[in-house]
């Protein structure tokens, strides 16, 4: 008769697992590797096919076609990344199961109302200031321009998050309050678009940050967003609208950096909000004109 003490079976169990883990893990990054391998084709060839999309589809649809890489390739990074370093690993990206408000739906509901009335009013306004003759026009056309590029992504993503309230699930704000941002970094950081904003912190610049690069971390998410937004006008438009988008963001990244030096965090609010305000204002024809000429605006 035999006898196995508890204390060398929880042993051997222990050693077992000891040995399939490894086994597991190794089995789990090489999946992993080869969804990247995949995704970085699929990426590619997407690119490839978006830029040999007929001439004569119009400008629209090219610029539709060009987004949808930029799409998958962001999709992607997400999907295929170690798990504590995805964007959504902060709790804060994670969509929450609970029942709404009716008051939360009614906001919801209000607010897409609004920008979609300020959507049309914006879109009048570019109507008629397609050819500005003066100063005035030109003001009105980029207030419109922003106005409407605003409501317009207000919009899409107000449109997702009513459709999750709506389903029980709260998810996170696109902006905010972006007029309230005291720096240029606070702004493109933690107020305009901050679940693309927070894809680029976790993809772009934080790898580079634990590498000692932070500021060179910087001027990459900057140059990266800056493809994002050129690639498609790009290929709707041609070189030069391209390059002027691209300049753009590489002016804001500019700016962000000087920020620094400048201390600006030591400025009265006022006026670090109008040094915001006016650099955004000085440098944004550089990104709305080819993007409203893209739609014949």
């Amino acid at each position: 008769m035999s006898f196995r003490s508890p204390m060398a079976a929880e042993i051997k169990t222990i050693s077992v697992e000891k040995r399939i883990a490894p086994a597991t893990l190794n089995s789990a990054e090489k999946c992993r590797r080869w969804c990247r391998g995949a995704g970085a084709f699929l990426v590619v060839a997407l690119f490839i096919a978006s830029w040999c999309v007929p001439r004569h589809e119009g400008r629209v649809t090219r610029l539709g076609a060009a987004f949808l890489p930029i799409l998958v390739l962001m999709v992607g990074a997400e999907l295929t990344a170690e798990p504590g370093d995805r964007m959504t690993s902060n709790g804060r990206w994670r969509l929450r199961r609970g029942r709404p408000a009716e008051r939360a739906l009614l906001v919801r509901f209000g607010s897409l109302v609004l920008h979609g009335i300020i959507g049309v009013i914006a879109f009048r306004i570019l109507l008629d200031t397609r050819n500005p003759t003066g100063a005035a026009m030109q003001v009105a056309r980029l207030a419109a321009g922003m106005a409407l590029l605003y409501a317009v992504a207000a919009l899409i993503f107000g449109t997702c998050v009513f459709g999750c309230l709506l389903a029980g699930y709260s998810a996170p704000a696109l902006h905010r309050t972006p007029l309230l941002a005291r720096s240029l970094g606070e702004f493109w950081s933690q107020r305009w678009n901050i679940v693309v904003s927070s894809w680029f912190d976790t993809f772009v610049f934080q790898p580079l940050a634990r590498r000692g690069c932070a500021r060179f971390g910087i001027l990459c998410a900057f140059m990266v967003s800056g493809f994002f937004h050129a690639w498609p006008i790009l290929a709707a438009s041609g070189i030069f609208g391209a390059l002027s988008t691209m300049a753009f963001f590489l002016i804001q990244g500019a700016f962000v950096l000087s920020e620094h030096r400048l201390r600006i965090h030591t400025w009265p609010v006022a006026l670090a909000r109008t040094w915001t305000i006016s650099i955004l204002l000085a440098s944004s024809p550089l990104f709305f004109d080819p993007a409203l000429r893209v739609f014949g605006l």
